[in-house]
């Protein structure tokens, strides 16, 4: 069996840069994104078919998330890899379609099989809520092992996962294999793209979207017998063995999330991996602008209301007396925007408002629409902690993962 992985990018003459950029305006629109088919040949080395043609449907771009510096995060729309398994061994591999056709070598298409010298460890832990780290881009256990506890221990000194109750029900599943070059996920090459784009920009400016096939780590999972999905609830993070900053969100519905293990000026790629977290437990975002992002869910998420008034807020049920602390409403009629409109700057607003909870203005990609229950929170910037909120959401979907009332 051969996982191969190819990116859009490399089918060029098969696929119109037209049609690449109509796929991404119809994601932003919300409207139906064109289908893009291929047919896969196997070939050996004489270039003879070695099996009937494989159809294909590359995936569609999605909504990804990205460390953009200084503890701020952003969203904009990638366009994932293909991850398909192929049933034969090939010298070449043959991608087709009406517009013309390329070949491949197998060197350029195969990700190293994950099969061989294969090491699977659960951390002591709970299994209410597990936590799988998934290595990318290593080629030794040591090197994935020490990343993983320094980001094991960070997160159990972080509330609410450091809470007495909670912290003895988290688990983490370790699962590492070997990578080539290439690397497991096709992931080598996203880091070659951003690298080039990012030459002789400055680090405002740079791309950090790096990610690789989800559908490779689904299949590398089952391969390795994963054992969180069996847990209450689960998430998988990517740790990628690279110098470059970067990395790609979880979609919230099992989409792996991506993190390299180097982070920026005034930011750790750890708290980036934190913010992620947040989207495994139902939290949304809770900055207000982000690039190709509009439509609103059925169901808002429980960090955001479309009210104004605390009291019809999700989060006003953990708190039936609204007298007292943690309880705060900035302004009935004028509720506060953060740094991204009008109003109180970053440090101000951290200071006059604390860890209070009401309605504060600008959540979910809007500095109008929506409201959020903090001034700040990890899910607005990744250099503070959890609000009072987004740690009661999370104690609860923990809690009821191990079956705890």
């Amino acid at each position: 069996m051969s996982m191969v992985t190819i990116w859009l990018h490399e089918l060029e003459a098969l696929v119109p840069r037209a049609l690449v950029e109509e796929r991404f305006r119809c994601l932003a629109a919300n409207e139906a994104v064109p289908r893009v088919e291929l047919d896969l040949v196997p070939l050996d080395k004489h270039g003879h078919a070695i099996t009937p043609p494989v159809r294909v449907r590359f995936p569609n771009p999605e909504l990804r998330e990205h460390a953009a510096g200084g503890g701020t995060m952003a969203a904009e729309a990638v366009q994932p890899p293909l991850g398909v398994k192929l049933g034969k061994k090939f010298h070449t591999l043959k991608v087709r379609n009406a517009a013309g056709e390329r070949i491949f070598d197998r060197e350029e298409v195969l990700d190293d099989r994950p099969e061989s010298r294969k090491s699977v460890r659960l951390v002591a832990g709970g299994t209410g809520w597990v936590l799988t780290l998934v290595a990318e881009l290593y080629d030794n256990w040591d090197d994935f092992h020490a990343a993983c506890r320094e980001f094991i221990e960070y997160v159990l000194k972080t509330p609410p996962f450091s809470d007495a109750d909670i912290k003895p029900l988290i688990g983490f599943e370790l699962l590492y294999a070997p990578a080539g070059p290439k690397g497991l996920f096709g992931t080598r090459e996203a880091i070659r793209l951003v690298q080039e784009k990012n030459r002789n920009k400055p680090e405002a400016e740079q791309d950090r979207r790096i990610f690789g096939s989800a559908k490779s780590v689904m299949d590398f999972l089952k391969t390795m017998r994963w054992r969180g999905k069996r847990a209450g609830g689960h998430m998988i993070l990517v740790v990628v063995n690279s110098t470059a900053r970067g990395g790609a969100g979880g979609a919230g519905n099992g989409t792996p999330t991506w993190t390299t293990i180097t982070g920026g000026a005034h930011e750790d790629w750890k708290d980036v991996a934190l913010h992620e977290l947040g989207h495994a437990f139902g939290l949304a975002d809770e900055y207000f602008a982000a690039k190709g992002v509009g439509g609103e869910p059925p169901k808002l998420e429980p960090n955001v209301s479309r009210h104004a008034d605390p009291a019809r807020a999700p989060w006003a049920r953990f708190w039936p007396d609204r007298t007292g602390k943690p309880w705060f409403q900035p302004s009935a009629s004028q509720p506060t925007l953060g740094t991204e409109g009008a109003g109180l700057d970053l440090f101000a607003g951290r200071q006059r408002f604390a860890d209070g909870v009401g309605t504060f203005q600008g959540a979910r990609y809007d500095a109008t629409r929506f409201f959020r229950p903090a001034f700040d929170c990890r899910m607005h910037h990744t250099d503070v902690d959890f609000c009072h909120c987004c740690r009661e959401v999370i104690r609860e979907t923990i809690k009821a993962a191990a079956g705890k009332p």
